[in-house]
């Protein structure tokens, strides 16, 4: 089985998540919901939100959920260690409802 994930101009699965950015920016001026660092990465990530983030979700490349995972904190590690090289999706879900996913490399 296969999960598609559309994502808008922004990453966002559901229309206007955008709006919901605030705090942190990337190098084009564009808000960020959450980052991942570092990226790529080997055994672990640092993953800090804007907000306390209800889920993350750590897919493959053909829709499969690789981990989920409930912080309830604003920083959480995410250990990758028994993940192969290659890249990864990272969805976030924050408690003010944004929702975003970004690509993870793992090398």
């Amino acid at each position: 089985d296969m999960i598609l994930i559309k994502v808008d101009e922004y990453g966002c699965i559901e229309e206007g998540c955008q709006e919901n950015d605030a705090g942190m920016e990337n190098p084009e001026g564009e808000a960020k919901l959450f980052r991942i660092f570092p990226n790529p990465a080997k055994e672990t990530v640092l993953i800090t939100a804007v907000d306390i983030m209800e889920q993350i979700e750590l897919y493959d490349l053909s829709g499969r959920i690789l981990r989920t995972v409930t912080p309830k904190t604003i920083k959480t590690e995410l250990k990758l260690g028994n993940l192969s090289s290659g890249v990864y999706l990272l969805k976030v879900r924050l408690k003010n409802g944004g929702t975003k996913t970004e690509k993870l490399i793992i090398q």
